[in-house]
């Protein structure tokens, strides 16, 4: 091969190098507007639902002010729409010897959820907010899921002014007994959050001190309430998660952030591990990838022999 005939070859595959790296550098640009153009919708989205469960509406709301008087201090919350009506009667079969359904809220955001509750379990403290928005269903990251998640922070806003400290709870979490005992005096930070993985993950693991999002204990403080007020502020200007915005809250030194061991509350992660040491707390949500929606109500069976109970419960 001659010198010229030689640099040729090299100036045409620099030439097809070049193109390929065009036509990739473009799929990538196109892929990164594509998703910065959804997120901008979908915070737009955010924004008109809000108008639908502001905190402000909510503070002012007296059903809500008067069953949040008759629970006591460290009461739990729980956030549901029909969709998820399955996996909260499973929740309650799974706890319905731990005498804890009398401490929670059941914040129920259409009819459906509100009469299925009742229908088994009429004693229960449920508070319905319609919400049309939310009472579709979603999957992790729709714009849907964001807006619900919106609401949950709008929710803690306006609980945060009546002056009792709460647990919010998620139902995909598995009992194996109750978490109020292990917490039974003042939170001394600002907040009491869950973290991701479980208590063999490393300590240098991204996921130790990460909020896991599902169960978690709120001060009335003011400074809780600053950091709240911060979190909402983020959730209706930035297309981002609930672990996110409260890493970058913690990571500030503004905050008392407080963590709970994982021999207490543990991801889905701890099920492939060597599992020892079980929690008394598992949270479930990453073992379907998200998708609650296949959660099947076993009340009706597992909990059958207690109906005569559940009629009759004080």
């Amino acid at each position: 091969m001659t010198f010229q005939t030689s640099m040729v070859y090299q100036l045409c595959s620099l030439r097809n190098a070049l193109r390929a790296s065009g036509v990739i550098f473009s799929v990538i640009i196109f892929l990164i507007l594509t998703n910065v153009f959804k997120n901008i919708y979908g915070l737009m989205e955010m924004n008109v639902n809000e108008k639908e469960f502001q905190a402000l509406d909510l503070l002012n709301y007296g059903e809500l002010q008067k069953t949040v008087q008759s629970l006591p201090p460290q009461y739990g919350v729980i956030l549901l729409n029909r969709h998820a009506l399955d996996m909260t009667l499973n929740w309650l079969c799974n706890t319905l010897q731990m005498e804890v359904h009398e401490r929670i809220l059941f914040f129920v955001l259409d009819e459906a959820a509100r009469q299925g509750l009742k229908r088994h379990y009429p004693y229960l403290k449920v508070v319905q907010w319609n919400a049309p928005s939310l009472q579709k269903p979603f999957r992790p990251y729709d714009s849907t899921y964001m807006s619900f998640f919106l609401m949950r922070t709008n929710l803690i806003q306006a609980l945060q002014h009546f002056g009792k400290e709460f647990w919010m709870l998620q139902a995909d979490t598995i009992w194996r007994e109750p978490i109020f005992p292990h917490f039974n005096e003042s939170l001394k930070g600002d907040i009491l959050l869950d973290q991701q993985g479980y208590a063999d993950t490393a300590e240098s693991s991204v996921r130790k001190r990460m909020m896991n999002g599902a169960n978690f204990l709120v001060s009335t403080k003011e400074s809780s309430r600053k950091l709240v007020s911060l979190w909402l502020s983020w959730q209706k200007w930035v297309y981002i998660t609930d672990p996110d915005v409260i890493k970058m809250l913690c990571l500030s030194g503004d905050f008392n952030c407080e963590f709970i061991p994982h021999q207490l509350i543990s991801g889905w992660e701890w099920i492939y591990g060597d599992q020892r040491n079980p929690p008394i707390m598992i949270q479930m949500d990453g073992e379907t990838e998200g998708n609650k929606m296949t959660t099947k109500n076993v009340t009706s069976t597992l909990c059958k022999g207690h109906s005569g109970m559940l009629s009759n419960h004080k």
